[in-house]
């Protein structure tokens, strides 16, 4: 490790050597080129900065960048950000930012990195990924964001801001159509509907007919169905603005269904790996990966809408106030197939209903001295959630089901955080910022688990089992303390300590677990951010002690969520954007290098219950040391490397563009076991884009996974009693398209 972390400085250190050279050389030469970089505006501290002069690592993407690039989905981000892996499972979304992400896929677990749509927290991620469309921008804020931002903000926190009604007439209509029946539409318009009031509404479809086939039924799987609208209303009386918005999204299509990757369970150590039962009883496996083999084809249900009212009160020129008041609903239900091949043995259906009110209050006070941010914040979730699966005790022609397994409940969460951060000007280049948030949390859960092997299966079965009700309540200090300095003109330097926390919650499919306490992170960063004219250059190192994980581990015959781990984790980070001749090219870099490993961590694996013969759990139980293994969807390095030309034309331009993504092996369980894994790959997409002189025309024509390369985005090893098939989610193949876009 202090090898590990002598190379760290050392790489840091002429990181920032070279970087100051290379500012030196293009301020010298390059001047204030209006064809250069543009600036960037975020609100990753609650306020309005520059990109460049914000002193943490957080990565900020344009609408105009969307376009360019085509990213049209939040999975999409994934190599566009450093350390930013973003993938799903289950219909279930699985992020990480610098190894901290999610390690349950049980309904009803909460992740360490924050959504926000236009400042609302997201208590259910798979709803945040829905949001896509109308965007205005996108921030991802890499490390733990507990002051700020609060709970389940350990590894960081994605915020997406959508388009925002305007004063005068404004909009656009694009439509895509590809391969795989691939058709998808967006749109918006906006402007004034009275004197001080605008209007905007926006929407969104997308569609295409499936990447492959379940081969036992003959239908379509991995296809997309959706429709989402949005509308807002904003007011405008001077000093006082409200925003009013509300948005609807629904889903019906045989998405994420679990492809078959291979055999997961082993009786003796180096011994042959046992066939699944489904195929051992005669279900036949798909020998396509991209195809699935199963009993029923998968489906995907969901239905997602809320609103927001945000107002805005300037008191003065240095205060201001704000109520950002919102409700989300989420109805998310899902059926796969946990066996891997056409016989109909083990159905799983699973479901999510949540409901959530937010309220923040903030106060902001800017002046030549201070820049303050005061706040309140409190959350009221419920999510009823589950899954179900009966159990197939006959044969492939004559099935007879048994009730099988349930498990579900209810868990209500209330929460409540006090919080402020101040930015103070020691001196006209240096400043110091100070900030602390106190959270306290209830989270109360009345749920139960039951294996029915006795009973014929029957859709009105009450489960028998006693619900058991626990409640539990836990607060939280998370104190920031940083320091940035005006090296030149344009190059910044900064250094801070942060402390994230994820909340403590109850397993809603754990057999009467306790709860598991929250996380806790201690992370150090220090980066530079270095602009000219052509040269935009950030670079970010980190150190983190991450204690009291809450994973899955296997004690005895129990499976249960504790914290039971501890790991380090430390790398380093670049964005380097580069215009070495006036307009027509632009060169981009997004790199990273990520060393994540479990310190303290012993568990049984239950697909090789022979352990690793040396190590025992406190029951006794064979085990396993995972010391050194890699956390979950933490691959060591990540290249992204893109080019863009721009061709002038009479009647407009041609924008060329090409990019390529490296990325390390990656596993996506604990155990690091290789039918686990995704080996490191590079793939390419590239695109040719028209705009009119006017700008009011766009065409872009654009292939994705140039090659055609089977990825995995997901995996686990399935159900032990039904041997254990590893069963997962792939990332697109190769897509082809045109888009067509009129602005207006």
């Amino acid at each position: 490790m202090r090898k590990g972390l002598l190379a760290s400085g050392v790489a840091l250190a002429s990181l920032v050597f070279s970087a100051q050279t290379a500012y030196a050389q293009a301020a010298a030469e390059a001047g204030a080129d209006e064809q250069g970089i543009g600036d960037i505006v975020v609100t990753a501290q609650r306020r309005e900065e520059s990109l460049q002069k914000v002193p943490i690592a957080v990565s900020a993407v344009t609408a105009d960048a969307l376009a360019k690039t085509g990213l049209v989905t939040v999975e999409s981000l994934s190599g566009q950000v450093p350390n930013l892996n973003v993938s799903q499972n289950i219909g279930q979304a699985r992020v990480t930012i610098r190894g901290i992400g999610i390690d349950s896929i049980s309904l009803g677990s909460e992740g360490s990195v924050a959504f926000y749509q236009d400042g609302v927290f997201f208590t259910r991620s798979n709803a945040a990924m829905a949001s896509f469309y109308d965007v205005d921008r996108v921030e991802v804020l890499r490390g733990p964001q507990g002051t700020l931002y609060g709970r389940n903000a350990t590894g960081g926190s994605i915020n997406i801001f959508t388009k925002a009604p305007t004063d005068h007439l404004d909009g656009y209509l694009s439509a895509t159509v590809g391969n795989y029946g691939t058709i998808n539409s967006e749109g918006a318009i906006s402007g004034p509907l009275s004197e001080g009031l605008q209007g905007r509404i926006s929407f969104q479809t997308r569609y295409n007919n499936g990447f492959g086939e379940n081969i036992a039924t003959g239908h379509r799987i991995d296809n997309e169905d959706s429709q989402a609208i949005r509308a807002q209303l904003k007011y405008n009386a001077g000093d006082l603005t409200m925003l009013l918005s509300g948005d609807y999204y629904r889903k019906d299509d045989a998405s994420n269904g679990g492809h078959y990757f291979g055999r997961g369970q082993q009786l003796v150590r180096n011994g042959p790996f046992v066939q699944p039962l489904g195929e051992a009883l005669g279900g036949v496996v798909a020998t396509n990966v991209r195809d699935l083999s199963n009993g029923r084809d998968p489906y995907v249900k969901a239905e997602f809408y809320g609103g927001r009212l945000d107002i805005n009160y300037d008191v003065n020129d240095a205060v201001s106030l704000r109520s950002l008041s919102a409700y989300r609903h989420t109805d998310f239900k899902s059926l796969t197939d946990i066996v891997g091949s056409s016989f109909d043995l083990f159905p799983l259906y699973n479901w999510e209903i949540d409901d959530q009110f937010s309220q923040e209050f903030q106060i902001n006070y800017n002046s030549d001295t201070h820049k303050l941010v005061l706040g309140a914040y409190y959350l009221n979730d419920k999510v009823n959630g589950g899954s179900r699966g009966e159990y197939n005790v006959g044969t492939m022609t004559a099935p007879f089901f048994l009730q099988g397994y349930f498990a579900g409940g209810t868990q209500k969460t209330n929460t409540v955080a006090v919080f402020g951060q101040d930015t103070i000007n020691v001196s006209d280049r240096l400043r110091v910022t100070l900030g602390a948030r106190y959270s306290w949390e209830k989270k109360e859960i009345n749920n139960v688990s039951e294996f029915n092997f006795v009973d014929v299966f029957s859709p009105s079965y009450v489960v028998q089992t006693p619900y058991r009700a626990a409640s539990k309540s836990w607060s939280s200090f998370t104190p920031k303390i940083g320091i940035d300095f005006d090296v030149a003109d344009r190059v910044m330097v900064y250094a801070s300590y942060s402390k994230g926390f994820k909340s403590g919650l109850f397993d809603l499919q754990g057999d009467r677990a306790p709860a598991v306490n929250p996380e806790k992170v201690d992370a150090f960063d220090a980066g530079i951010k270095v602009t000219t004219g052509s040269v935009r250059a950030n670079f970010a190192g980190f150190y983190y002690k991450y204690k009291d994980m809450q994973v899955g581990k296997v004690t005895g015959a129990a499976l249960l969520l504790e914290n039971a781990a501890t790991a380090t984790i430390y790398g380093l980070e670049s964005e380097l954007t580069v215009k070495p001749i006036p307009a027509p090219l632009t060169l981009s870099v997004s790199a990273s290098w990520l060393h994540a490993r479990f310190d303290d961590y012993v568990s049984v694996d239950p697909a090789r219950l022979f352990g690793d013969g040396v190590t025992s759990d406190p029951s006794g139980a064979p085990a396993f040391n995972l010391k050194g293994n890699h956390l979950a969807q933490s691959p060591d390095y990540t290249v992204n490397a893109s080019a863009e030309y721009v061709i002038e034309a009479p009647f407009g331009d041609f924008t060329l563009r090409a990019e390529s993504l490296w990325q390390g092996r990656t596993y996506f369980d604990s155990f690091n076991t290789p039918q686990n894994l995704q080996k490191a790959y590079n793939l390419q997409n590239a695109s040719i884009t028209f705009n009119s002189d006017d700008k009011n025309w766009m065409i872009s024509a654009f292939v994705r996974n140039i090659a055609n390369k089977t990825i995995k985005g997901s995996a686990h090893v399935g159900f032990v009693p039904i041997g254990a098939p590893v069963l997962g989610y792939l990332l697109p193949p190769r897509t082809i398209g045109v888009t067509v876009r009129r602005n207006f």
